[in-house]
């Protein structure tokens, strides 16, 4: 690509000095870059052209040097038949083409050169050649006889002068004009004629040869106006913006390993390591029973943005096979992560203290379902909050109703802290449902899996000897709280610090 745009900025500054009685040559024009493509300005450098017949690398018919100075857009002009030379320019025969122009250069301005490109010489140097043989002119025969005197016509009377007009107003001050370097141009086709809009000459270019690296193409400029890509490919950045307007990519992640097996549920997630320019919107993992799961599939919703997460799947069925994969969505698609497959255990029964689910099982309802508490406590110290405020709906007492109790208190009561809002904002074991316990579901905690030992299993769930709040509401004043040194619930004030500890329903 840097071959073909270095042909068509010489092409469009070559111009004939050979007119009239001028010296031969023409003109030729280059940018100077240095071996990190820096263009190198005003700064003295050393050239060398080279013209040779038939062929690139072929007979070599002249050769001068030149020690110009590049100007302030590291451009040189140069007059090609007039530099530092043993050779005789004007002895070439144009007609006995083709003929190709290397140039070497040593941007220290010595004579150590070094060929940066031979190029074609197109239809401007033949016209050296059609000074003599394009113009039909042959050579000069003998002189004929001379021929008769005309007669001498009389002059005309000479007319006369006519006033002189006054002077105009001298008018404004115009635009300063481009010195002609740097010009934008337009570049047209036609056949296979290209040619360039400000001017530069037209040059032939053969298309359909086998060399598939000097192909004409077309092309196109990015919605941001910061990239150029050529149609068959290969592009470059304008500097300066490009990080700004890189194309979004999809995402970069992985699948996270299969832990918590059981039955019918267990827990994987992923790692989303680059969000390939655009912010992460959705994020989960896709299983089913097939392969190549997809967002088609059964899938979970994890929240958004980058890094790990887990993600709970639940209501699987026992002894299956599944295939998963973490995901992650973005302005350009969605993204997957490497496929992971588990198989589900064969059913077995739950009881009242296993550790199932991020908690201990301290309630079955017969039907697959049940309540879990928390293994540890949320808080040793919290007050049920808005003490003198009735909180609308939370007064449900029976097992059941303290999901619904935490939801009520969280939308009648806005203080940071309390019970209810501890429970309602925990993430454990990768679970949200979270909630605080409603009286009679607290008494179950005691008596099952707590120091009341009702089902001789002892205290399981670690809990202390002191008071732990429900989330029913006795009255704007006092909410029901259980003594686990004790069997009894009483009301306590709401302003009082007791334990918390969480529990969810599966």
């Amino acid at each position: 690509m840097k071959k073909l745009i270095l042909s068509i900025v010489a092409i469009a500054t070559l111009s004939l000095s050979s007119f009239g009685q001028s010296p031969e040559g023409f003109k030729y024009q280059a940018v100077v870059r240095d071996a990190g493509n820096l263009i190198l300005n005003n700064q003295a450098v050393g050239m060398q052209m080279v013209i040779q017949q038939g062929s690139i690398g072929g007979t070599t018919v002249y050769t001068e040097t030149f020690a110009p100075t590049t100007n302030g857009y590291g451009l040189v002009n140069l007059e090609i038949g007039t530099g530092t030379t043993t050779d005789d320019f004007t002895i070439i025969d144009w007609a006995n083409g083709p003929y190709f122009i290397e140039t070497a250069v040593d941007v220290t301005g010595g004579t150590s050169y070094t060929v940066i490109g031979t190029s074609q010489l197109m239809s401007v140097p033949y016209a050296l050649y059609a000074k003599t043989s394009g113009n039909g002119t042959g050579p000069i025969g003998p002189q004929g006889p001379a021929g008769a005197t005309g007669a001498t016509g009389s002059q005309g009377p000479i007319g006369l002068t006519g006033a002189t007009g006054p002077a105009g107003a001298t008018g404004a001050q115009g635009l300063a004009g481009n010195d002609g370097v740097g010009i934008a141009q337009t570049l047209s086709q036609t056949g296979s004629d290209v040619t360039l809009s400000d001017g530069g000459g037209t040059v032939s270019v053969n298309d359909a040869d086998a060399d598939a690296t000097n192909e004409l193409q077309n092309l196109s400029v990015s919605a941001a106006g910061d990239t150029l890509y050529l149609q068959n490919g290969g592009f470059v950045i304008i500097p300066g913006i490009s990080a700004a307007n890189a194309p979004v990519q999809l995402a970069t992640l992985t699948t996270s390993a299969v832990s918590s097996l059981i039955n019918i549920s267990a827990t994987s997630g992923g790692n989303i390591t680059d969000d390939g320019g655009a912010n992460i919107t959705t994020r989960g993992v896709c299983y089913s029973i097939n392969t190549n799961p997809t967002t088609a599939d059964n899938i979970t919703n994890d929240g958004n943005g980058t890094g790990s997460f887990t993600s709970n799947l639940s209501g699987l069925t026992a002894s299956t096979t599944y295939y998963l994969r973490a995901y992650a969505i973005n302005s350009a698609g969605t993204a997957y992560g490497n496929e992971l497959s588990f198989t589900t255990l064969a059913s077995a029964a739950l009881a009242i203290g296993d550790s199932y689910q991020g908690g201990f099982i301290f309630y079955l309802d017969g039907l697959g379902g049940g309540l879990i508490a928390a293994p540890t406590n949320q808080s040793t110290s919290a007050p049920w909050g808005c003490y003198g405020t009735t909180i609308s709906g939370a007064d449900g007492i029976v097992i059941g109703t303290g999901n619904q109790n935490t939801i009520d208190i969280e939308a009648g009561c806005s203080t940071f802290g309390t019970a209810a809002d501890i429970c309602a904002n925990l993430v454990l074991s990768g679970y949200t449902d979270w909630f605080l316990p409603s009286k009679d579901e607290l008494s179950l905690m005691y008596q099952n899996i707590g120091p009341g030992n009702a089902l001789g299993l002892g205290n399981v769930g670690g809990f202390a000897l002191n008071y732990y709040w429900s989330s029913t509401e006795g009255s704007n004043f006092l909410a029901w709280g259980q003594n686990f040194s004790v069997v009894n619930q009483n009301g306590n004030g709401k302003v009082s610090a007791n334990y918390v500890r969480a529990v969810r329903a599966f």
